[in-house]
């Protein structure tokens, strides 16, 4: 993704950000994202119905889109860096100690 929002893991929705719903599946071993319901109309049906989906009403609204500069803030430290396995190549931080799913600054936010 140019952003470099990372759309793999427990994070992947690139809109939720750190609001992303996700559980591992027990016998699937795989990530589940079962909280978009929250970005249907406030009086939708399916938002109510609990049986056909996880067994939860979706009260929940749905989050807001986040602004540069609050963008900014989230990869202001991954400045000149990327993230990999091969820390020969590359610096390694990790998703979960960093709290998000950024890979690198996008070049995108030097745009004037």
């Amino acid at each position: 993704m140019l952003s470099g929002w990372s759309t793999k893991g427990k994070l992947a929705c690139p809109n939720c950000n750190k609001n992303t719903h996700s559980l591992r599946l027990s016998h699937g071993c795989k990530q589940c994202y079962m909280g978009h319901r929250r970005f249907l109309p406030k009086k939708h049906r399916w938002r109510y119905d609990a049986a056909s989906f996880d067994g939860t009403k979706e009260l929940r609204l749905a989050p807001r889109f986040l602004m540069g500069s609050e963008i900014v803030s989230q990869v202001i430290d991954l400045e000149g860096k990327l993230l990999s396995k091969n820390t020969k190549v590359k610096e390694k931080v990790s998703h979960e100690k960093r709290g998000d799913n950024w890979n690198k600054k996008s070049i995108f936010l030097n745009l004037p």
